[in-house]
């Protein structure tokens, strides 16, 4: 039987809390976290005066010797653990995959944008996305970036006040202006492009040219499915 809603949703939560102490933490160790941040119960619990600990457990950190033994335990990686897999149903797997792949983009972009000149990802996402749909409005780059109106309209006039972008009137609404990238936009956008490069062509480099290109035709299904499914942005 799959998680239901309910149970994924805190099931995520804990996922993010485990990233932001180990950013480059996997699944195996995130079974591991939950199961040692769990409440013992009271069987787990050694009896009075006994120090032995519980079965499973190593009171040294992998690879450390035990000041009383002299004894050094096996890395974590050689320990038993449960597998996710018995836990945790495809749809949970997938978006916990998910969510951390894009965290790994992020973290190892994290330093190109900010010598690019930008505060926040974002603020690239915006230029990148305004070359690619050419004379957007504000309100059709927020729809394709998934951000409210009111925090679109304020990177946006942040990235023209830095001369990335430019504005000019729509002619065909006149409450409305058309974005575009200035020669400086421009430059900044094919400059992050260079140094973005290796990260980007190699994301994928696991996989053969079919795996690719099956990978990208499921991930465009899902996409399309769950944007027809968007509530309305702010």
């Amino acid at each position: 039987m799959g998680l239901s809603a309910s149970t994924i949703m805190p099931l995520l939560s804990k996922w993010e809390e485990y990233l932001n102490q180990f950013p480059e933490g996997d699944i195996t160790g995130f079974a591991r976290w939950v199961l040692a941040t769990s409440a013992t119960t009271p069987a787990e619990s050694p009896a009075p005066g006994h120090t032995s600990p519980a079965p499973g457990h190593t009171s040294t950190a992998p690879g450390h010797t035990s000041p009383a033994s002299g004894h050094t335990s096996p890395p974590i990686e050689e320990q038993s653990a449960p597998e996710p897999a018995t836990n945790l149903d495809s749809t949970a797997q997938s978006l916990l995959l998910i969510s951390r792949l894009h965290r790994i983009v992020q973290f190892r972009s994290k330093p190109i944008v900010k010598y690019l000149g930008f505060t926040k990802p974002q603020e690239f996402s915006i230029l990148v996305q305004t070359a690619i749909m050419n004379n957007p409005n504000k309100k059709q780059l927020c729809h394709e970036l998934l951000i409210e109106g009111s925090t679109g309209v304020e990177i946006t006039r942040r990235l023209t006040a830095k001369g990335f972008l430019k504005e000019k009137p729509d002619v065909n609404d006149r409450r409305s202006a058309l974005l575009s990238l200035t020669e400086k936009g421009k430059q900044t956008l094919l400059q992050g492009y260079t140094k973005l490069s290796p990260i980007h062509s190699e994301f994928l480099s696991t996989l053969n040219e079919t795996e690719r290109r099956q990978l990208v035709s499921m991930l465009a299904r899902l996409n399309e499915y769950h944007t027809r499914h968007l509530p309305p942005l702010s």
